[in-house]
């Protein structure tokens, strides 16, 4: 069993609404005013979704499938300084 804390820790989320909302997806319930989820129940929410998205990588691990996050960009042109009375034309 799951709770809220493992669910984010094991998917990288900060959010807990979001973290909650996988878990309600997955099948998550209530015991004692806690959500938990089951391991199975998880891992075949895993699978149903890379089946949707076309997928059939299963090695166990929940970020197998992910694509790495493109995070450089091309620098932008130089610019060139402002004339005095630019703001007049």
């Amino acid at each position: 069993m799951l709770d809220v804390a493992a669910v984010m820790q094991r998917y990288r989320i900060r959010d807990r609404r979001a973290a909650r909302r996988l878990m309600d997806d997955a099948g998550g319930f209530l015991v004692a005013g806690r959500l938990v989820v089951r391991w199975d129940d998880l891992e075949a929410f895993e699978r149903r979704q890379r089946e949707a998205r076309g997928g059939a990588s299963d090695d166990g691990d929940a970020r197998s499938t992910a694509r790495p996050i493109a995070t450089t960009r091309r620098p932008s042109p130089p610019k060139k300084p402002l004339t005095p009375g630019w703001w007049r034309s």
